[in-house]
């Protein structure tokens, strides 16, 4: 028999361990990939800018002085891997280009939005739903909870929001002030037909509903702008499809209902129609859920923008301080001035509502603002809440709390 080289019998052998070491480095470098993101700067500022939340920080561990030594507390030390598994989410390397290939593949229908729970561990952690024909919607606020119908308000927290609401007007009424409170709908409320099939409803009743019903043997005027918003459609498109927010017609609508309330409180001149208006579009991109979503393809919609064709005769002045205030004045309006607590919908409504009063003070926030309000001295306060705000606000008075 001849014997074979000495080098052609090791050579499979020195093959397959270059081959394993190769392998070995590759995973082991793809593994502590991650870790050195945790050296680059910017991942806060992307994620406030893309994600509209703020980052999670370092967790910290109390210390509590126990005779002359100082001892971890137990809770700290029991949140601690939680917390620091958030952070380290939020800073590991590769994040945004991951992220958005990812969210590419959802929005291929490759991955489901299952998966990405799976993957991330929280719903909260993919903020976006893929739906229909290019439909995007939000999940903050547990508006998937909201929209399905299976967390519906306890006893405790509706009359809690009786309560508080009952007080304010009580409040209010003493100085002469009316009130009105204003529900601005969830997007997937006006367009449900858009919701990806694998969401399906548990009940119709939703805790608007029930927070209406239960006010009904109140005199407190509460104003639900879903069925106006819904007959709008038939015009024109009330919501954007890659933002959480209803655009210009949707907002015309809910200010023509407003408006009607407005008049039972402070008559004057009629608000405006559709027709005072000319509808134009235009193709954009980079709206709000689209923007959270970070993929490399992007998502351009068709804008829907509504043009006065009168002349438009209020002023608007930024103020300084947190929460954001806003002040409209108007000299030539026919309507006292007024306060409007608000959230973001309110933004595209306003420079509806600023032609009819002489003066609107806007405060973006959910509590309740006696300060300003005692300032002002507003004939009227308006009090807008997006539908989904019912799933995660707690209210406060703010005022002495109604019997």
């Amino acid at each position: 028999m001849t014997a074979l080289p000495t080098s052609r019998l090791f050579a499979p052998q020195a093959t397959r361990t270059a081959y394993s070491f190769v392998i070995a480095v590759m995973f082991f470098g793809l593994l502590s990939a991650p870790l050195f993101g945790l050296l680059q700067g910017g991942a806060d500022d992307a994620i406030r800018e893309n994600e509209n939340r703020n980052p999670a920080k370092f967790p910290t561990v109390e210390l509590r002085q126990k005779g002359p030594i100082l001892w971890p507390s137990k809770k700290s030390l029991s949140l601690f891997p939680r917390s620091f598994e958030r952070w380290f989410n939020d800073h590991r390397g590769f994040r945004q280009p991951l992220l958005g290939l990812y969210n590419l593949a959802r929005s291929e229908g490759l991955v489901s939005e299952s998966l990405g729970q799976m993957v991330t561990g929280e719903a909260d952690r993919v903020p976006v739903i893929i739906g229909r024909e290019g439909w995007l919607y939000c999940t903050s606020d547990r508006l998937v909870d909201e929209y399905r119908g299976t967390h519906p308000f306890t006893q405790d927290g509706l009359d809690r929001w009786k309560n508080v609401l009952l007080a304010r007007k009580k409040w209010l009424a003493e100085r002469g002030i009316s009130y009105i409170v204003v529900f601005a709908p969830n997007k997937n409320a006006i367009y449900p037909e858009y919701m990806p099939r694998a969401i399906h409803r548990v009940t119709d009743t939703c805790r608007l509903d029930q927070l209406k019903s239960h006010l009904q043997d109140t005199d407190l005027d509460v104003i639900d702008l879903r069925a106006a918003v819904t007959a709008m459609k038939s015009r024109a498109r009330t919501y954007h499809r890659t933002d959480t927010h209803w655009n210009e017609v949707g907002a015309f609508a809910g200010y023509q209902e407003v408006m009607q309330a407005v008049s039972r409180h402070l008559p004057g001149e009629d608000s405006w129609t559709l027709e005072d208006f000319e509808i134009q579009t235009e193709m954009v991109g980079n709206k709000d859920l689209a923007r959270m979503l970070q993929s490399p393809e992007p998502y351009i919609e068709e804008d829907i923008r509504l043009v006065p064709l009168r002349q438009r005769h209020a002023n608007c002045e930024m103020l300084e301080g947190d929460p954001k205030s806003v002040k409209s004045t108007n000299p030539s309006a026919d309507r006292p001035n007024i306060v409007v607590v608000h959230d973001s919908f309110m933004t595209a409504m306003a420079p509806f509502l600023n032609e009819h009063f002489e003066a609107v003070q806007y405060e973006w926030q959910s509590d309740f603002p006696k300060d300003v309000i005692e300032r002002e001295r507003p004939a009227l306060v308006i009090h807008e809440y997006v539908q989904r705000r019912l799933m995660s606000h707690q209210p406060e008075p703010g005022v002495p709390t109604a019997e």
